[in-house]
């Protein structure tokens, strides 16, 4: 995962999501999926990402990735809705809500 964030409040990003970097396959990166974004939406429990149909491919290798080095939180891909929905505790949502907010 990588992000606009400044060096210093993402790596107390990564520390809050109990992310370990090092673990990380390699895969597509945050930066890389923004342009797809269409929606992103917070329930208590998640976050839900909905994408365009043509980067199935991107978000789909890019959760596989995160459940490895951000185990602690629930990833999985709903590639009929084009969603990505991530399962966290609120204080990681509002985390990674900053991390997916569009320009």
């Amino acid at each position: 995962m990588t992000t606009k964030l400044d060096s210093a409040r993402w790596k107390d990003t990564l520390e809050l999501l109990a992310c370990d970097v090092d673990s990380r396959p390699a895969a597509p990166l945050t930066d890389e999926l923004l342009p797809f974004l269409t929606s992103v939406s917070r329930t208590t429990e998640t976050i839900v990402v909905t994408y365009d149909r043509a980067a199935a491919d991107l978000f789909a290798a890019f959760a596989a990735a995160e459940s490895v080095c951000c185990a602690s939180l629930g990833w999985s891909v709903d590639e009929t809705a084009s969603t990505l929905t991530v399962t966290a505790s609120p204080t990681q949502l509002d985390a990674l809500q900053e991390v997916f907010a569009t320009k």
